[in-house]
């Protein structure tokens, strides 16, 4: 009887977690280290790194295991072991080869929840919704992880054929996954006020979270923010994928609509670039400087450039809750981005950022325009943002994930 009373609370204390992440992993031989192309892997290691080696057994990552090192990638530091997916290069591949990756990843699929004992699972996916079913027969509790509305992620990034695919399969999804979510067992984690608008219909075990990798002791005070002085040549910083859906091409229209000198510094990669490239190399553009600094990794030379510059843009058509925008108000960066996912609930207009419509270049453009000419100070602004990047730091998001991991499942209405 005492062995029966106690394991439970051995298990508990004592877990091996499971993490279903879609993504691309690398496996180096040489220095035996894992790396990954997600940054929410920061997150995942620091959550992990928080928890003590009696409350953790095991980390156990299912996912796409590359031969080739992918270009910036992360480190993964608390990873005990990789069950890696057959991977499918396109969806025009995975649609026509559905039922070979379906058997050819299903056991592999099953082992990896039988060999946990909680869950963590990064969805909408096929793959994610195939684990979700076995965590369900096996009665796995599990966390789910939703960070955008793929719905319309993928209409907006794809064209032609993968996009035809692409929404025919995200609608599919959306749908199968709001009919699993009702199940008491999974608990819904969700990227911004929309996501958690959009579930709640299906289930009130849903938490709102922001997966800051930024810490309250990297949060600028007070007294080292700078004024924006309106009558010198403005920075304005666009940092993110440099993709047809982030919004750049109004983004660029708007900018060359002002009379005033101003630089601008695009930190990123994608495949919109070299469109990119030529629409800034413009007549319009030819006396102001304009310059892209590549990929940069979270670290202190990204929070030295949102540092240095007076306003981020955030153009994007779609978002759940883009890290840029509480990483540019942790660093004093004025915010201008589109009112779209979870933006809103964060930036309140005129009180620590600002928002416009999307696709609307006039509106931007009235926006800069009228904050250059009243020469409005905006010190109180950027005090705010300080405020909104505590209330969303890393310290505070994480206790979230630890509470659901170690303690029974909390609500959050």
């Amino acid at each position: 009887m005492f062995i029966f009373i106690i394991y439970p609370v051995i298990k508990k204390l004592y877990m091996r977690i499971g993490v279903f992440l879609e993504s691309h992993f690398y496996f180096d031989k040489d220095t035996e280290s894992l790396y990954c192309v997600d940054p929410y892997i920061l997150v995942f290691d620091q959550l992990f790194s928080n928890l003590s080696e009696t409350q953790i057994r095991e980390i156990l990552y299912m996912t796409n295991l590359n031969l080739k090192s992918p270009a910036n990638c992360y480190k993964v530091n608390c990873c005990n072991r990789i069950i890696p997916l057959t991977p499918y290069k396109n969806l025009v591949q995975f649609t026509l080869l559905f039922p070979y990756f379906i058997i050819i990843n299903f056991f592999k699929l099953v082992k990896f929840v039988k060999d946990s004992d909680k869950v963590i699972i990064m969805a909408p996916s096929i793959n994610s919704i195939l684990i979700l079913f076995i965590c369900r027969v096996i009665q796995r509790e599990s966390i789910i992880l939703i960070r955008q509305d793929i719905r319309k992620m993928v209409s907006n990034r794809f064209k032609g054929i993968n996009k035809i695919l692409g929404v025919f399969m995200a609608n599919f999804l959306e749908v199968i996954l709001q009919k699993i979510i009702k199940f008491k067992q999974f608990t819904i984690v969700v990227s911004g006020s929309e996501l958690q608008k959009q579930y709640i219909p299906y289930t009130n075990n849903i938490l709102n979270f922001a997966d800051s990798k930024f810490k309250s002791e990297n949060i600028l005070n007070k007294k080292q923010l700078k004024s924006i002085n309106w009558a010198n040549p403005l920075k304005f910083l666009y940092v993110g994928r440099i993709e047809p859906n982030k919004g750049l091409i109004e983004m660029t229209e708007a900018l060359k609509l002002l009379e005033n000198d101003f630089e601008l510094m695009i930190v990123g990669t994608g495949s919109f670039e070299t469109e990119l490239r030529n629409l800034l190399k413009g007549e319009e553009f030819s006396t102001h400087k304009i310059s892209f600094k590549g990929y940069i990794p979270f670290g202190p030379d990204l929070m030295e450039i949102y540092q240095n510059n007076d306003i981020l843009i955030l153009p994007s058509y779609s978002e759940g809750l883009p890290q840029v925008i509480l990483e540019a108000m942790a660093n004093g960066c004025l915010v201008l981005s589109t009112a779209v996912g979870g933006i809103p609930a964060v930036i309140k207009h005129g009180v620590n950022g600002f928002l416009f419509n999307p696709k609307d270049v006039k509106g931007l453009y009235e926006l800069i325009s009228g904050l250059i000419f009243s020469n409005k100070p905006v010190d109180l602004i950027l005090e705010n943002g300080l405020f909104t990047a505590h209330s969303y730091c890393q310290d505070k998001q994480l206790m979230k994930i630890q509470n659901l991991l170690i303690n029974e499942p909390k609500v959050e209405s």
